[in-house]
């Protein structure tokens, strides 16, 4: 499915295979403070941290919107959380359908570096959103160093 990041910035679009995955990367990319929106224009109910000051309740919040700890959510679905965090693009969902021919006749290297040009032209504001997720989705696919567990990327 594709989804909107609603944010005061740029229109940033991407996949995930349903809403809690997708509010997984809206959570994980604006703290609590982005909305998230379907392709048919329907709102996804994502918690919404953005006045929530005392971390428990926050926390309990996130639990109860992922059936248990979110942290472990986050940590169980890492490929699929990454996989819909490197599929961010600064732009609408009519504009990925050309984007995404494009890539069809690319490499995945080429693509990736596509994606990232189309990205910067496109980008209005200092709030580099896609630039964040391939970030953390690079984070989410790296082993853990030393045989402990990395930190969450939040």
């Amino acid at each position: 499915m594709l989804y909107e990041i609603g944010n005061p910035s740029d229109c940033v679009t991407f996949e995930a295979h349903d809403d809690k995955i997708a509010a997984a990367v809206v959570l994980l990319l604006g703290s609590g403070q982005y909305f998230l929106n379907r392709e048919d224009d329907s709102r996804v109910d994502v918690p919404v941290l953005l006045f929530v000051r005392d971390e428990k309740a926050a926390d309990e919040m996130l639990n109860e919107y992922f059936g248990g700890d979110y942290g472990a959510y986050v940590s169980g679905n890492k490929p699929a959380i990454a996989e819909a965090l490197e599929s961010c693009l600064c732009m609408s969902f009519s504009s990925r359908k050309t984007v995404a021919m494009a890539g069809e006749h690319m490499s995945a290297d080429e693509f990736v570096k596509y994606k990232a040009k189309v990205n910067e032209e496109r980008r209005s504001s200092m709030n580099n959103i896609c630039g964040r997720a391939y970030h953390y989705a690079k984070q989410l696919r790296e082993p853990p160093k030393n045989g402990r567990k990395r930190k969450q990327a939040v």
